[in-house]
């Protein structure tokens, strides 16, 4: 994965050297889905701002615990919570 300074184009630790890229058809099934589930209508430029504020916290979910792996050896095997 290529990496910049860039702040603009950061998510967590990862820095990406392009943006997110998101489809108009992504955009509209967020406005869908945002409109369905909180009952109010985002803008294009609103839905995908939303999108990559929860594109770069699953970014930083996935960093966490990568982290928290390394540190207790835990392996997905490991995970009590599975069925």
């Amino acid at each position: 994965m290529e990496r910049t300074s860039d702040p603009r184009h950061t998510s967590g630790r990862i820095r990406y050297a392009q943006p997110m890229q998101l489809s108009e058809k992504q955009i509209n099934d967020l406005i869908e889905a945002w409109k369905a589930d909180f009952g109010e209508t985002l803008s294009p430029d609103a839905a995908r701002s939303e999108a990559l504020r929860l594109l770069d916290f699953f970014v930083w979910m996935v960093d966490e615990l990568t982290a928290q792996k390394r540190q207790t050896g835990a392996s997905p095997a490991d995970d009590t919570t599975k069925p």
